[in-house]
């Protein structure tokens, strides 16, 4: 197992934990919950190792997340010099990507 994948597995954890509460609310809120996108950067490192926890536990996001409004992206490389999205969003509206 990489460093990438240990570093990983909190993460990955709490979004599926997120998963978990709600799906035991389904239906029964007023309002369903705004969706939530978790975006996984060099995501090749976390499916490289089946028998690693992160793997199993992005299986599982995978396969329960979307019905409860938690999507999940991959990427191969996130650029890192823009603090927040929208610095990154500024950037890339003035070409700078």
């Amino acid at each position: 197992m990489s460093s990438t994948d240990l570093s990983a597995l909190p993460i990955l954890n709490a979004a599926l934990d997120l998963v978990r509460r709600r799906a035991a609310h389904l239906g029964t809120e007023p309002a369903p919950a705004p969706p939530v996108t978790v975006v996984l950067d060099e995501a090749a490192g976390l499916t490289n190792d089946p028998a690693s926890p992160a793997h199993d536990l992005l299986t599982e996001l995978l396969t329960t997340g979307r019905a409860v409004g938690v999507h999940v992206q991959a990427r191969s490389r996130l650029p890192r010099q823009y603090a927040t999205l929208a610095e990154l969003n500024a950037a890339a509206e003035h070409g700078d990507l």
